[in-house]
């Protein structure tokens, strides 16, 4: 892939993490793994999905990144895009050796 094609969007990506509170009980807190990284986005999917008898949207994305970022990715992580939250789907090797494909899709809030 070209350098420039990753050129147009940022996305971030978040972990989440285990912190034990003043209780010392533990608690799910979320750390950003990756602040800005370039990325081509593309809309995949649009479909709608009915539960409790609302009608919702499902938007499924493919995103295209550099290797060096899977060592730490996982289906925990979270990604942000236009300042929405999506979980990934899938991790996938690109045809060419140099980027990951992530397929990720709108969590529901």
């Amino acid at each position: 892939m070209r350098a420039a094609a990753l050129r147009h969007s940022f996305i971030t990506v978040k972990k989440p993490v285990l912190t034990k509170d003043g209780y010392g009980s533990e608690v799910e807190d979320w750390h950003v793994l990756y602040p800005a990284i370039r990325a081509s986005v593309t809309a995949q999917i649009g479909d709608r999905q009915i539960g409790t008898y609302e009608i919702s949207p499902v938007i499924s994305y493919e995103v295209t990144l550099r290797r060096n970022y899977k060592k730490d990715l996982t289906h925990l992580c979270v990604v942000v895009y236009n300042n929405r939250e999506y979980r990934i789907n899938s991790i996938e090797d690109a045809k060419d050796n140099n980027n990951i494909i992530l397929n990720i899709s709108l969590i529901n809030e």
